[in-house]
């Protein structure tokens, strides 16, 4: 596998990952477990994880329709996991601590050491919280783009808006990405520019980074688009809108955002089709 895939991949579960170790009661006394998982509404993504790594897929379908049903991949065998983690190790920033805490737990490979168990659950449960702080120096290097991609195909936000001002309809892109690891975000703006702000209030603080300058958004995705999996289409798009520039071109930027809302329809059905369908674990990861 090539270290761009595994720098993508790391940027990916950074993004989207779980790592951790589960506990459940039994009258015999607590069961332990380790859990690596990646969720995300494009099941595309998903395929992307058991293609190269093996594995499976769950869904969660939502409430409402014009919702996107969720899917995660899952590895359920300790050889795999390890195997895994070890491959993306090196490239994590966000997850490096939980993968240290499940590389310990993994190599325990059936001690019979309750102790030892239920320390590695609680110092696991205990980084899920943890605020990172980082002294690394971010870089445009390829390694570091393709990272960046596989984030922002987790987490990011490429769209075209639509809303009324000035008495008729306008249209304008949108470039952000959303996610509670501070350190992240502002990996993105030292390259990129554009601003950071607290985004919602949920029991964990997240933050926002947006791009609202025209040249700054077709200068993130030009160096995006080679590296994205699946919101290229969508980069594409949005990088056709911002090359109008001032031009006035009412009916272009109308067919532009038809088609991004068109994608983004399909998606929703295509989930929903596929929501009730499962794949059967396959552990045989490429290599």
């Amino acid at each position: 596998m090539r270290e761009a895939t595994r720098s993508y991949v790391a940027g990916v579960t950074d993004a989207e990952g779980c790592l951790s170790i589960n506990k459940s009661n039994d009258p015999r006394g607590p069961i332990y477990s380790a859990r690596v998982t990646v969720s995300n509404r494009y099941l595309q993504l998903i395929k992307f994880f058991i293609q190269h790594f093996g594995g499976y897929y769950s869904t969660d379908l939502p409430e409402k329709k014009t919702h996107n049903v969720n899917y995660s991949w899952h590895l359920s065998s300790a050889e795999h996991t390890t195997k895994f983690l070890s491959q993306i190790y090196p490239h994590l920033k966000v997850k490096k601590s939980q993968a240290d805490v499940l590389f310990e737990y993994l190599a325990m490979d059936g001690e019979n050491n309750p102790a030892k168990r239920e320390l590695l659950y609680q110092k696991s449960s205990e980084l899920k919280n943890e605020v990172r702080v980082t002294t690394e120096t971010p870089t445009s290097s390829k390694l570091d783009l393709t990272y960046l991609a596989g984030f922002f195909d987790g987490e990011g936000h490429v769209s075209i808006i639509s809303f009324i001002g000035h008495g008729h309809r306008q249209y304008a892109a949108r470039i952000h990405v959303t996610n509670t690891d501070l350190p992240s975000l502002e990996h993105y703006k030292s390259i990129y520019g554009g601003s950071i702000r607290p985004h919602g209030k949920p029991k964990k603080q997240s933050y926002r980074w947006e791009l609202t300058i025209n040249e700054d958004r077709m200068k993130f995705l030009l160096s995006m688009l080679p590296y994205l999996t699946v919101k290229k289409e969508e980069a594409n798009i949005v990088l056709q809108f911002l090359r109008l520039g001032s031009e006035q071109s009412p009916r272009k930027r109308s067919d532009l955002h038809t088609q991004l809302e068109k994608i983004k329809a399909e998606r929703v059905i295509q989930s929903h089709l596929l929501g009730d369908k499962q794949r059967v674990p396959a552990e045989t990861p490429s290599t």
